[in-house]
């Protein structure tokens, strides 16, 4: 199983990314039947038209190497963020579109899920952060693939700091 992704996925904020990144927290759940490996980079974004973008990280060049049964998406909140990306959110479904069919192409033919972005608090464009969580939507429902609802799940951790290392990152 791949994890690709922004900093969530890299688990920026945990005191330790190797136990308490997602993938890693995805891999004890799993067992020794799985591998999951971390391709997550910190400030990436879904949409490769600005210098930030995945496709342009040798992550993204690695992860395509692998032979994976289930790939994970989760991109969007630098995507989101007004003033951080200079790139419309239009083109993120676009180039998510293309993204999943690169991975869906691999040899080993993965099903593929997408993320939506957390319930991040504080600080960020909660107009911007809604229309991107309806084009996450969309992308996942024209591509046909699997979607993880994170905002959704993390909704009820709203008022628990305790979670949060910062205004969008997990801690341990």
């Amino acid at each position: 199983m791949l994890c690709v992704g922004d900093s969530i996925t890299l688990g920026t904020g945990a005191g330790n990314r190797t136990l308490n990144a997602y993938p890693a927290v995805l891999q004890n759940l799993l067992g020794d039947d799985y591998e999951v490996i971390n391709y997550g980079r910190g400030g990436s974004l879904g949409s490769d038209s600005s210098a930030y973008g995945y496709e342009s990280t040798w992550n993204y060049s690695l992860s395509l190497r692998q032979a994976p049964d289930i790939v994970i998406l989760a991109f969007g909140a630098n995507d989101a963020q007004n003033g951080y990306n200079k790139v419309p959110l239009d083109y993120f479904k676009q180039e998510m579109l293309e993204t999943i069919r690169t991975y869906q192409n691999l040899p080993s033919k993965p099903i593929v899920y997408m993320t939506t972005v957390t319930n991040i608090v504080d600080g960020w464009n909660q107009d911007w952060l809604t229309e991107l969580r309806a084009i996450q939507r969309d992308t996942i429902q024209t591509a046909g693939i699997g979607l993880i609802d994170a905002y959704n799940l993390s909704l009820t951790w709203d008022d628990d700091s305790s979670i949060y290392s910062d205004t969008c990152h997990f801690n341990d």
